[in-house]
């Protein structure tokens, strides 16, 4: 789950980065101790192009249910074992915490 978080963040970032906005910062932050990563995109609303915006919010979610359809269809093809049950963890948490 903590890789598929910060592929989550990354997503937003290298959007971010791609429609001009500097990212701030990323990092972990804590909420209610809980470890969570973070990134700073304060600077989109800068942006002029609501789509641009948008873009920005959504990468993150698109960037991990790309992850979890990968898993999935890797899960299928795997063998049985120690890999297709890691595969099978991945997916399913990423399908599910990512509509949390």
């Amino acid at each position: 789950m903590p890789f598929s978080k910060c592929l989550h963040e990354f997503g937003h970032a290298i959007t971010a980065t791609r429609y001009g906005v500097r990212v701030g910062h990323m990092g972990v932050a804590l909420l209610v101790m809980l470890p969570l990563p973070y990134t700073d995109t304060s600077e989109s609303w800068k942006l002029s192009d609501n789509k641009q915006r948008l873009h920005i919010a959504a990468a993150g979610i698109i960037t991990e249910l790309a992850l979890a359809g990968i898993a999935t269809l890797a899960w299928s093809l795997a063998d049985d074992g120690p890999l297709k049950s890691a595969l099978f963890f991945l997916a399913t948490t990423s399908w599910l915490l990512t509509l949390r």
